[in-house]
C-alpha cells in the first residue's frame, strides 16, 4: 500500500511540475530594428524550465545564442504579415 501511495506521490509531482513552466513573451520592437539582442536577453532570463513565445515579427541580425539551455521549451507561432 506505502508503494503504491509514493508512486501515485511521485507521478503527481511530475505533473505539477510541467504545469509549473514560466512563460516568457518575447516583444519586438518594430521599425526594421535588431531584435536579437532582446531575444538573446529573454534566452538568458528564461533559461530554465520555461516556455520562450515568439509570436510576433521579428528582425535578427544578431546572432542567437540557444547555448545553456534547460528544458526550454521555444514556440515560432507567427503566421503572416
Amino acid at each position: 500500500m506505502l508503494v503504491t501511495w509514493l508512486i501515485f506521490a511521485f507521478l503527481a509531482s511530475l505533473a505539477l511540475g510541467r504545469n509549473t513552466r514560466r512563460v516568457c513573451n518575447v516583444p519586438a520592437i518594430g521599425g526594421g530594428e535588431d531584435d536579437g539582442p532582446t531575444i538573446n536577453h529573454i534566452f538568458k532570463q528564461c533559461a530554465s524550465h520555461s516556455k520562450i513565445v515568439l509570436d510576433k515579427y521579428y528582425v535578427v541580425d544578431t546572432l542567437l545564442l540557444t547555448e545553456n539551455l534547460n528544458d526550454v521549451e521555444i514556440e515560432l507561432s507567427w503566421t503572416g504579415m
